[in-house]
């Protein structure tokens, strides 16, 4: 009996389970249809949501591209991203941010990390289209995950026309303001832009100006000037450079240009101040011509001892010679007057020479003779005597000459000639305490070496 009562109850114990585990499969059964009906509402809303995000990614105004964080690599972009920069978007694809841009692996690579962990905003980059030709850009970026990677999704946006028109605004406002002739011109010399300054100083109107090249506006042999820049401003370097210029009506005008590579319209340029040299041309020439005129006022009591030395041998000598006369000593007469006649010659080249040294004539600088070294040496030597040949004791100066012969050039003596007196009053002034001075000419083979050193105190290293 207790057996039966006790099998009773167990039986009732199992009913009471079943019946709470039926009640627990019905709400694990409700949750599982309504987690179901969650997951299905949620992946409805994860494919509107890339949907959505592809409509955007695609129909986007403005380039967008999904880069490798690490391996900079170009996993994705829209179709603006690739026409903006002319190339197809399966070549995109195998590119690397850094072979669009103008900066170094490093400077993209720092460039990526704060787009995507910085919040310091819009960068400026420098995009670099398959043609070649630069853009500029703001770029802003966010971190994602894409294809179990770690990227940065970059929004470009082409500010080249804002900074065309920043750039336009500058030089408008440089235009406007500047005294000198101020040129833009393309890599290849033709005039883009110039001010009413250029236009008046070269007697072109803008619009003739606008159709000729710099060459057109620079004499002849100034062309190899202009190659030569050219490649410095390709460089990107600034360059600086002298150059003859002709106006309109044939006037030359010396100028210095200031040139440095800009971008003009979205193109590579050049822009130029051209600087007139003609007053300070005219101011070194006459700079060089008051030195010159002060060094033969330093020399005029020697030139004047000089000649009258030479006046009083030949007028010694024409009374040597009248008295052979009387004697009938025609020879010996002869031989006197030769005399006069070399020492006569002596004091011409004296003459010559100072007025070699005082004055150039430009319509003469390019005739070249030919001439000797060493006798031009000499002839230096006997001009500068009176400056250094009679000094006090304590400041005595001893010239020593080592000229061999033969030191024929070809040349401009009287440059040469300048130099070397020049050279020979500079040592004198170098030895206020005296000292030596010497001049040597040695041919070796098919030149001819001239050397001049003296004993003085030279330049101060600051100097």
């Amino acid at each position: 009996m207790h057996q039966v009562k006790g099998l009773l109850e167990r039986i009732q114990g199992l009913e009471e389970l079943l019946e709470f585990s039926e009640r627990k499969a019905d709400i694990l059964t409700n949750l599982l249809k309504e987690a179901t009906a969650e997951f299905e509402q949620a992946l409805a809303m994860v494919t509107v949501s890339q949907a959505n995000f592809r409509a955007v990614f695609e129909n986007a105004p403005e380039a967008i591209f999904i880069v490798d964080l690490e391996a900079h690599r170009i996993l994705d972009c829209n179709d603006f991203a690739a026409n903006w920069l002319q190339y197809a978007h399966e070549e995109l694809l195998s590119l690397r941010l850094e072979h669009l841009t103008e900066s170094s692996t490093r400077d993209t690579h720092k460039n990526i990390l704060t787009l995507g962990y910085s919040s310091k905003g819009i960068q400026e980059w420098r995009f670099k289209k398959k043609t070649g030709v630069p853009v500029n850009a703001e770029v802003t970026g966010a971190l994602l995950e894409w294809q179990k990677r770690k990227c940065v999704v970059a929004l470009v946006r082409d500010v080249t026309e804002r900074k065309q028109l920043e750039e336009l605004t500058r030089y408008k406002e440089l235009f406007e303001n500047i005294t000198d002739p101020l040129f833009i011109n393309d890599l290849y010399g033709k005039i883009l832009e110039v001010n009413d300054v250029a236009c008046e100083r070269y007697g072109y109107s803008r619009a003739e100006l606008l159709q000729t090249r710099l060459k057109d506006i620079a004499s002849p042999d100034q062309i190899p000037i202009l190659h030569t820049t050219r490649k410095d401003i390709e460089a990107g370097k600034t360059v600086q450079f002298e150059m003859e210029t002709v106006t309109k009506t044939g006037e030359w005008i010396p100028v210095e240009f200031h040139a440095r590579p800009i971008t003009f319209h979205g193109q590579p340029a050049v822009l130029s101040v051209a600087r007139d040299l003609s007053f300070r041309k005219k101011l070194q020439q006459a700079l060089v011509e008051k030195a010159r005129l002060t060094a033969v006022g330093e020399m005029a009591s020697g030139i004047a001892h000089n000649f009258n030395n030479l006046l009083q041998m030949i007028m010694g000598a024409t009374e040597a010679a009248l008295a052979k006369l009387e004697v009938g000593k025609i020879r010996e007469s002869r031989e006197i007057i030769q005399r006069v006649q070399a020492t006569s010659q002596r004091g011409g080249e004296i003459i010559r020479r100072l007025k070699d040294f005082t004055h150039t004539d430009f319509a003469d600088s390019e005739v070249v003779d030919s001439f000797d070294m060493a006798e031009l040496v000499w002839e230096a030597v006997e001009l500068t005597k009176p400056v250094w040949k009679n000094l006090p004791d304590d400041r005595k100066i001893e010239v020593h000459q080592d000229v061999d012969e033969g030191c024929q050039v070809q040349g401009r003596p009287s440059e040469i000639y300048e130099v070397l007196v020049n050279l020979i009053l500079n040592a004198v002034e170098a030895m206020p305490q005296g000292g030596s001075l010497s001049l040597s000419t040695q041919v070796l083979g098919d030149r001819v070496y001239l050397k001049v050193a003296d004993t003085g105190d030279g330049i101060s290293e600051e100097n």
